[in-house]
Order: structure tokens, then C-alpha cells, then sequence
């Protein structure tokens, strides 16, 4: 716990600057300060008998026993015990101005102790505290005590206002834990927009990061737009920054977008993905789009197909033979994502048959997937070849 000490040294001050009433008690309190320094654990004992002795004596005597009390307990680690000692000097202290250290100190002992109620309850105690003493917290502290409210939001399973909490540490001061942390609430929301947005900054902050390049183009595809998904694994790509895993999605898109060339391109500088089956599947597709058909030929024998139609289908089309595509490709259901390159493929097959009507229709069928944009093109030569 890093906070031990520079606190532990704000007490003291708070606590020593003046001296008792009773002169006896202030010097016990001295020679207990002196001994718990050199040995805490035998002092324990003679602390808690003092802060007995006191009940019945001044105000600042009890201050001043159960900070010794509070000190002996973190420097043991015996941070229950420590938690119990802060909130009695709480009830204790009447300055204003030394309050907000120890409802600091309160929530930091009762989160540590994972005392989740009492964590929240004290951090709202510390802002209003705060906010009548001069000077202001730091931004430091005011982030760290918005985190741990936060924090216990979440361990409570009250996620919404863990939300409203760390979104509020963040406003002070942006750390990469914080965006990590309400990243991962938003992401559980299904909050896409907020997602992308987080990303967004940690992208910005953090861009020799490859991950976050990953997540912030993946949170584009949950937004449903594939075009700044493209464009931002373009530029992790280019960047080198983009992980390997995420290139098979890249060189999708790229299919996607019209540029099955470009999508060979990429694979064939990542032979090391050629284990995962998408591999050879993106670049069979990319090569029989493309009309490389040596290429189309090497991926189709390597084929793992889980259908015999579909090999033979993709085979024709390699070959040529645009009626046979048509035929094997002519019952498949457009409403099965699965099947729409095949669809694809017969739609083409129809195009190089000059079978504009049927073509244009094929092509329809595949508005709103994601052959939407290539589909369209090729409608617009449709359109343009048959224009008068």
C-alpha cells in the first residue's frame, strides 16, 4: 500500500503540532511514538492499554491515543484493525481541515479490506469534506478516491454508477488503467458508441499498441461500419501495428471493398497465418475474384470445404464454366450469410453470360450484406452497358 506512509506522515503532523492538556498523557504518547518506531508489534499492547486509559480524559488525548492505535495497525499490516481506528479519530476530530486525510485514509483501509459499502460511503464523504477546505485536493487524490467509489460500484455489481464514477476519475485524470477498466464496463453494455470512443483516446494516447488498433476497427464492425473498420486496419497496417490475428480481417474487407489484389497481397506477406483456415479460404476467394486463376486453382486442392457443392461451384467458376456455377449455385438460400460469396459468384457468372436482367437481379439480392458496396458496382456497369 503506497499511501502508508506519505498519510501516516500528514497524520502525525495533524497530530502533533499540539500538546495535550494532560501533560502525563503527551508524554506517554511520546515515549509510545519512540517505541512503536524501533517495535510495533511489542507496543501494540501498551498502545491499546492507553488508548483505554483515555476514554474518560479530553478530546485530544483519545486524538491522540488512537492515531498511535492507527499507526501501530498499518505498520503491522492489520489493516481491519486500521480501518476501525480511522473512523473512530473521524468521530473524534472536529478540525474541518484534518478530516479529509483521514475519510481518504478511511476509504482507501475499508476498499483494502474489500469493505465495498463503507468505501463508497466514505468516498462521498471526502468530496463533501473537500469541498469546503482550502486548498483543493490535488487532482490526484480527488481521481484515486472517484476510482475507488468506482471500483466498489462494480464489486457490488452496481455498474452503472461504476460507470458515472470513473468516467468521473477519467475527467481529472486520464490513466490507461481507468480507460482499461470503463472500457471493459461499456463493452459489457454492448455500448458500442462509448467503446469506440474509449478506444478512440487510447488509440490516440497509445498508438504503438497493436491490440488497441485491433479493438477500436472491431468496434467499428459492431457499429456496422465496415468502411472506417477498413480504413483504421489500413493504417494500423501500414503503421505495422496491426496484430497478426487481425490481418485475416483486413484482407476480408479488402474483399469486401473490391480489392481482392490487394487482400493476396497482404496474406502472401503473412505466411505465417497459412495454419489458420481462413487463410487459404480469403485467398481462394481473393484469387477467383481477381481472375488469378493459377492461384485460384493451388487454393481450391487445398480446400477443406465442408461441402462438395461449394468446391465444385468455386471450381467452375475458376474454369469459367459461368453456367454450371450458375446451376450448382442456383437453390441456395440468400438469407443464409454463409452462402452470399457463392451467390456472389453465380451473380458474376451471370454477368459474363451477358445475362443483364438476371444479373442485376442476382446482384439485388445481395443488397445489405456485406457484398453491398461490391455488388452496386458491378449493377452500375450493368446499367451503363445497357444504357442507349
Amino acid at each position: 500500500m503506497n499511501w502508508k506512509s506519505s498519510l501516516l506522515m500528514t497524520c502525525l503532523v495533524a497530530f502533533t503540532t499540539q500538546a495535550s492538556t494532560n501533560t502525563a498523557h503527551y508524554q506517554t504518547y511520546q515515549r509510545l511514538q519512540m517505541q512503536l518506531h524501533k517495535d510495533p508489534a511489542r507496543t501494540l499492547e501498551a498502545i491499546e492499554l492507553f488508548n483505554s486509559q483515555v476514554q474518560q480524559a479530553d478530546r485530544q488525548s483519545k486524538e491522540m491515543a488512537s492515531y498511535l492505535h492507527l499507526q501501530a495497525c498499518i505498520a503491522l499490516n492489520r489493516y481491519h484493525c486500521a480501518a476501525l481506528a480511522v473512523d473512530k479519530l473521524i468521530a473524534l476530530v472536529s478540525d474541518s481541515n484534518k478530516k479529509p486525510e483521514l475519510l481518504k485514509l478511511s476509504t482507501q483501509l475499508h476498499y483494502q479490506n474489500e469493505n465495498y459499502a463503507l468505501t463508497i460511503e466514505r468516498a462521498k464523504q471526502w468530496v463533501k469534506a473537500t469541498s469546503s477546505v482550502t486548498p483543493l485536493p490535488s487532482t490526484i487524490d480527488s481521481a484515486e478516491l472517484y476510482s475507488l467509489e468506482g471500483y466498489a460500484h462494480y464489486h457490488l455489481k452496481s455498474f452503472n454508477n461504476a460507470i458515472s464514477s470513473m468516467e468521473r476519475a477519467i475527467e481529472i485524470d486520464k490513466t490507461e488503467p481507468r480507460q482499461l477498466f470503463i472500457l471493459s464496463l461499456y463493452q459489457n453494455k454492448s455500448d458500442w458508441e462509448n467503446v469506440n470512443r474509449v478506444l478512440r483516446s487510447l488509440v490516440e494516447e497509445y498508438s504503438s499498441n497493436p491490440n488497441y488498433w485491433e479493438r477500436y476497427a472491431y468496434s467499428f464492425l459492431k457499429l456496422g461500419d465496415d468502411n472506417l473498420a477498413l480504413g483504421t486496419l489500413g493504417s494500423a497496417y501500414k503503421s505495422r501495428r496491426l496484430p497478426k490475428k487481425a490481418i485475416l480481417i483486413y484482407a476480408q474487407l479488402l474483399v469486401t471493398f473490391q480489392a481482392p489484389q490487394k487482400a493476396i497481397s497482404v496474406l502472401e506477406q503473412t505466411p505465417e497465418l497459412i495454419n489458420n483456415p481462413l487463410y487459404a479460404r480469403i485467398l481462394r476467394q481473393s484469387s477467383l475474384l481477381a481472375r488469378d486463376h493459377q492461384k485460384a486453382e493451388y487454393w481450391l486442392k487445398q480446400s477443406e470445404s465442408k461441402g462438395a457443392q461449394f468446391t465444385r461451384g468455386m471450381v467452375a467458376y475458376q474454369q469459367g464454366n459461368w453456367q454450371q456455377v450458375i446451376n450448382i449455385f442456383k437453390d441456395l438460400d440468400p438469407s443464409q450469410k454463409s452462402n452470399h460469396y457463392y451467390l456472389l459468384l453465380s451473380a458474376i457468372s451471370q454477368f459474363e453470360l451477358r445475362e443483364w436482367q438476371q444479373a442485376h437481379i442476382a446482384f439485388s439480392c445481395l443488397s445489405g450484406t456485406k457484398y453491398d458496396l461490391l455488388s452496386a458496382q458491378w449493377i452500375s456497369q450493368i446499367d451503363y452497358l445497357n444504357t442507349p
